[in-house]
């Protein structure tokens, strides 16, 4: 579990895959559909706290909580919770019963890079969203060296929002 977590956006996300594809190799690739849930009666803040469901392509399901804090534009993990389940449908009814209500879904394709060091990135095509970068590391430091190792040179904006955030936005025309 990685507890320290940056998000990146590129001006330009083709120069700058090409630029980090040099420095890394291809280590994972994945595709998933996320849905998010919070309870009916609660407004929570997804970028403190957040339930969802992870539907792989390969069939895999995952229920994973989320307790964040934020300093800065650095978002450090204090809970993950995640249990494997054996259904979709299972996964959305337990959320049902314990009063969940969804709140936003949408796809992600991946691809996990590995930099010559050992440590890697998270390339992410989300839809609504287009191309961002997901580094974490056990701490601030190897967060931080991983963005210097992977992508010094390269112009990019650090985001302080989650993607469901994100993807809400979009799709409300904000």
């Amino acid at each position: 579990m990685a507890a320290f977590e940056f998000r990146l956006q590129f001006q330009d996300p083709e120069k700058a895959k090409a630029s980090v594809s040099q420095k890394s190799k291809v280590v994972e690739e994945y595709e998933m559909k996320e849905s998010f849930f919070q309870p009916k009666d609660a407004g929570w803040k997804f970028n403190e706290q957040n339930m969802r469901l992870r539907q792989f392509k390969d069939g895999r399901i995952q229920l994973i909580y989320r307790k964040n804090a934020w300093q800065g534009q650095i978002k450090e993990e204090i809970i993950q919770l995640r249990a494997d389940l054996r259904s979709l449908a299972q996964g959305e009814e337990s959320l049902q019963d314990w009063g969940f209500v969804p709140i936003i879904s949408y796809q992600k394709i991946g691809q996990r890079f590995e930099l010559a060091s050992g440590s890697g990135f998270v390339w992410e095509e989300i839809e609504h969203l287009g191309s961002s970068v997901e580094i974490e590391g056990e701490n601030e430091e190897e967060a931080k060296k991983i963005l210097e190792d992977g992508f010094s040179g390269i112009e990019y904006k650090l985001i302080s929002k989650t993607v469901p955030e994100m993807v809400m936005e979009k799709i409300n025309g904000n």
